[in-house]
């Protein structure tokens, strides 16, 4: 059920009614999946921004390769048109944020108007907007500019599957998966 769930706000009650027991059951289950390594769970972004912001965590099981095993996807050209080609893309970036910058804090950002920031990764002073796309067109929409706004990262990039490094505009980079490990520099 995770795996249907997977990058997405976690509905605890949802889960539950599913399988037939309570809500803290599953928020029992899904943090002993969290200390065993098999789920990633990103808390939201909070600050004294004065906007009415999304405090459900978002969910991530912490392999691409479980996820579409469970998923029934078996090969590339079945992610690629698989509805959740989107938030197997997220969570890959997700996992090598993890991986390359063990010591930051990693948060989304959304409010109820649906402005929104995939990850808000703070590193030391500096902190950073990822948005995923999982196209080699990317683009962005009004929200995450409001969002950017809001957040006023020190750089903002997209990570999408594209070959090269490239300025979508003058306030945010495109970016392939290959150069996250430069975006604190």
């Amino acid at each position: 059920m995770l795996a249907h769930e997977n990058a997405q706000m976690i509905n605890y009650s949802r889960l539950a009614a599913s399988l037939g027991v309570s809500d803290m059951t599953i928020k029992r289950y899904v943090d002993l999946l969290k200390e065993t390594f098999m789920v990633d769970v990103v808390p939201p972004y909070m600050s004294n921004l004065g906007k009415r912001l999304v405090k459900t965590p978002k969910v991530y099981l912490c392999d691409t390769g479980l996820t579409c095993a469970l998923l029934g996807i078996g090969t590339f050209d079945e992610i690629y048109t698989h509805p959740a080609f989107g938030g197997c893309w997220e969570q890959m970036v997700l996992a090598n944020v993890r991986g390359l910058f063990q010591d930051a804090d990693i948060s989304f950002y959304r409010t109820s108007a649906g402005a929104e920031i995939d990850f808000v990764v703070k590193k030391g002073q500096r902190t950073v907007a990822l948005e995923c796309k999982a196209s080699t067109a990317p683009s962005v929409g009004k929200g995450t500019y409001f969002a950017l706004d809001a957040i006023r990262p020190d750089a903002a990039y997209i990570v999408a599957p594209v070959d090269e490094t490239y300025a979508l505009n003058d306030r945010i980079t495109a970016i392939p998966l290959s150069a996250l490990g430069d975006i604190f520099d």
